[in-house]
Order: structure tokens, then C-alpha cells, then sequence
């Protein structure tokens, strides 16, 4: 095996550590990347240590494979930074692109592509793919009868051969990750390239993140289209609307009314949310105040 040149694995990093082990009395531990006789890189773990041997001084070295190892340490990293970037999405699109992105890197597939159901077409609509996608042509929707959709609507985590279920899918290699109710969200690659089962853990997990994104953005946006419909219903009626905290500390809200009939600019409650007593006759503001004093005790 030799090392992987074009990665920084060559000889003049290789003689670095002959050097600092050589020159050290305990074993020297470090990283070494080789290239099998599989064509594949293979990551080792190394502890290099100085011995002598028939007298003469040597360099010896014990060497075991970390790839998987790694690989799998990098895949929970990544979820870990998926998550905290999940928690700040705002849209279902931009949850989708960071689905996809993070798929594609735990899963080590360059081929990703997130799907949202759309309930009126029935069917499959693509929210975000990474690039390779886009660049092979592959973003289209998913239609009822698709293996894949019938994926969706199972369920379940899925590893398969997308070549084999459509033959115009030009991937060996492919996971399917269903996203609840939401959508389905898929990775793969032109050759086979299948994942353990560590690494298929951690997707699931992400399948669970993203979902759960999905659900805060819902209702995010439920809010605000509640508040858009209160707000234009509450600014063209002719009776006031005050919303207060209980303690009266805090205006949250007065309709545009309040101005036209207390006659008395709304600007003010910002600053004692109480003013609106002052506009109140003398000969029924103690009455009035008796019974807010009430109302603030009972709540």
C-alpha cells in the first residue's frame, strides 16, 4: 500500500513521522491515509515507535484500518451541526436544504433530493436537491405508483437499487427516508456504495430532526397567518381592541379604533398602559379603576 499523494499522504509528510519517531523515547501516534489494492482509500491509525533490531536502529510501525470509524464519528458531527442549523430554519425550503445537504454527507451519496407531499396534485413535489442532482437532470416529481412514493407512504427507512425499480434512474445505490406526513427525502450514487447500519442510524435520526423542524415551522407559520387574519380583521372594525399583559405592565396590541374613540393617540399606552383611564369622566373614572383593580385581582 502507498500512501494518497494528492490528499497530503506523501512521502515528505511520510518521512515527517519516520523523523519524530525516531527522535522520540515513547510511540508516536498518527493518522495515515493508503490506497488499496481495491483502488479504495483506506484510513489507518498508527503508532510508530523506534526499536533496535540485530543492533541497528529501526522504525517500527502497527497500522489498523479507522476508516469506518471515522467515517461514522463524521457522520454524528454532522448531525450535531444539522441540528443546531434545523433549529434557526424558518421555511420548510430552507429545512429541505439543509436535509439534503446533511443526507448526502452522512450518508457519503452525492445524489440528494428532498420531496414535500402536496396533497392537491397528490403526489411528490422536489423542494432541494444538492447540485449533482441538478446537474444530472434528475429533479422531478413523484407520482402515486412510484416505488419510491409507495416508500413514502410505508414508511420505513429503505436501502435499494433505484436502477432496478425505474430504467431510467441511472443510480446503483440509493436510501429512502421517509419524512412523516411531510415528504420523502432520498440519497444515492452512480455506483454501489452501501451503508452500514451506524450510518443508517444516524439518517434515521435525521429523518427525526428534520420532522420535527417541519412541525415547528407549521406552526410558526400558523401563528403568523393567525395574527395576519386577526390584525385585518381587527383593523377595520369600529369597537376598540386592547390587548394587555393581566398586570397591565405591557400593551401588546390596540386596534387603530381606539384613537377615533377615545380620542387619544395609541402612542401613549406605550408609555402607561393605563392612560386610557385619564380619558374617562371624573364622575366615573373611580368606578372605572375600582373595577380594573377587580378584574387584574380575579385573573
Amino acid at each position: 500500500d502507498t500512501g494518497v499523494a494528492e490528499e497530503g499522504y506523501d512521502d515528505e509528510r511520510g518521512m515527517k513521522y519516520i523523523n519524530e519517531v525516531m527522535n522520540s523515547d515513547k510511540p508516536v501516534e498518527f493518522e495515515w491515509k493508503v490506497q488499496g489494492d481495491d483502488g479504495q482509500s483506506h484510513l489507518m491509525e498508527v503508532h510508530g515507535t523506534a526499536a533496535e533490531i540485530n543492533g541497528e536502529p529501526r522504525y517500527l510501525a502497527i497500522g489498523r484500518e479507522i476508516t469506518d470509524r471515522k467515517r461514522r464519528e463524521r457522520a454524528i458531527e454532522t448531525l450535531q451541526e444539522a441540528t443546531d442549523r434545523l433549529q434557526t430554519a424558518t421555511t420548510p425550503e430552507e429545512v429541505a436544504t439543509i436535509a439534503v445537504e446533511t443526507a448526502s454527507s452522512v450518508l457519503d451519496l452525492p445524489m440528494a433530493i428532498c420531496w414535500f407531499y402536496d396533497e392537491d396534485d397528490v403526489g411528490l413535489e422536489p423542494a432541494a436537491a444538492t447540485a449533482s442532482v441538478h446537474d444530472a437532470g434528475l429533479v422531478s416529481e413523484l407520482s402515486p405508483g412510484r416505488y419510491e412514493y409507495e416508500v413514502f407512504t410505508n414508511g420505513a427507512v429503505t436501502e435499494y437499487t433505484p436502477s432496478e425499480q425505474a430504467g431510467d434512474n441511472p443510480l446503483e445505490t440509493g436510501v429512502l427516508l421517509p419524512l412523516g406526513e411531510y415528504g420523502l427525502l432520498a440519497a444515492g450514487a452512480h455506483e454501489d456504495a452501501r451503508a452500514d447500519g451506524t450510518i443508517l442510524d444516524v439518517a434515521k435520526a435525521l429523518t427525526d430532526h428534520v420532522t420535527t423542524a417541519l412541525d415547528r415551522v407549521e406552526q410558526a407559520q400558523a401563528v403568523r397567518e393567525s395574527e395576519r387574519r386577526f390584525r385585518m380583521i381587527a383593523e377595520r372594525i369600529d369597537e376598540v381592541i386592547y390587548l394587555a399583559e393581566p398586570d397591565f405592565s405591557e400593551v401588546l396590541y390596540v386596534n387603530p379604533a381606539y384613537e377615533e374613540i377615545w380620542g387619544r393617540p395609541i402612542d401613549m399606552l406605550e408609555e402607561n398602559p393605563k392612560a386610557f383611564i385619564e380619558a374617562a369622566d371624573t364622575r366615573d373614572r373611580d368606578a372605572l379603576e375600582s373595577d380594573i383593580e377587580a378584574m387584574v385581582e380575579e385573573i
